[in-house]
């Protein structure tokens, strides 16, 4: 009875250092993707700073969608600094960046 205690205690045990193992790999692995989000949505706050300090009326969403894909293509060129890292030079997710672009620039303009 107490090794079959005991081996279902060493299964357990390695069962969750396997999920714990996964679980880090696929977040490192995800990290330049929420990188690219997150170098958005930094742009896009200073952005709409910049914008609302000029201009008085509220940008249309096709202006901001504009605006953010232009950022990324102007930005994909180099390193992309960010709070807590940065983005190294090819791997910026442009789709991401935009996307968080955007949401920052809408809601600081709203």
């Amino acid at each position: 009875m107490t090794t079959r205690r005991t081996t279902w205690w060493i299964t357990l045990g390695v069962a969750v250092v396997v999920l714990a193992a996964t679980g880090y790999l696929a977040y490192r692995l995800a990290g330049g993707h929420d990188d690219s989000y997150h170098a958005g949505v930094e742009y896009g706050e200073s952005q709409a700073l910049m914008y609302k300090q000029h201009i008085p009326y509220r940008p249309s969403d096709d202006e901001i969608h504009n605006w953010c894909r232009q950022g990324a293509d102007l930005v994909a060129s180099g390193p992309v600094w960010l709070r807590g890292g940065v983005v190294a030079v090819g791997e910026l997710d442009r789709n991401l960046f935009t996307e968080g672009c955007f949401d920052a620039y809408r809601a600081a303009t709203q």
